[in-house]
């Protein structure tokens, strides 16, 4: 009779702690794995830069005096395997009275073969625009920012 519960006791022990074993074991491999790789992973693939003060993306509106941006986020910064585009987020760009707006043109250079620069306005902007935006302030995790610099660049 002992024997009729004790066996069915040991088999179920034995398989939850092949269970628990192979989990575990699992687990920290995976954790040794990471650690070990992590160095090449980031000599590879550097992590965008905690503080950042310009980024660049497409105008989706100008609303009075803000560009509302898409751009790729910074935490995304890893290749997809799998071929699926980037995270994007939306920043919006204020402008002030001391906003400077460049039109950095590659298509026409000056005569040293600098790309030719000029001002422009903020009505010059129309949605689908690439731009590059500057600011005095740590921008990464802002959604809206003052920017002092709005470049445009044309090839």
């Amino acid at each position: 009779m002992k024997m009729k519960i004790i066996v069915p006791v040991a088999v179920v022990f034995f398989v939850a702690g092949l269970a628990g074993g192979a989990y575990f074991g699992r687990e920290a491999g995976l954790k040794a794995t990471r650690s070990e790789y992590q160095a090449l992973l980031d000599l590879a693939y550097p992590p965008p830069a905690r503080e950042i003060h310009r980024i660049s993306g497409t105008v989706r509106a100008i609303v009075g005096g803000t560009i509302q941006l898409e751009a790729n986020d910074p935490e995304d910064y890893l290749p997809h395997l799998d071929n699926s585009p980037r995270k994007m987020i939306l920043k919006r760009a204020n402008v002030t009275a001391v906003t400077e707006y460049v039109l950095v043109d590659y298509s026409q250079p000056e005569a040293n073969g600098d790309p030719s620069r000029a001002p422009f306005t903020l009505s010059d902007l129309k949605p689908g625009d690439v731009v590059v935006v500057e600011s005095d302030e740590n921008i990464r995790e802002a959604t809206s920012f003052e920017t002092k610099l709005v470049q445009q660049v044309r090839f």
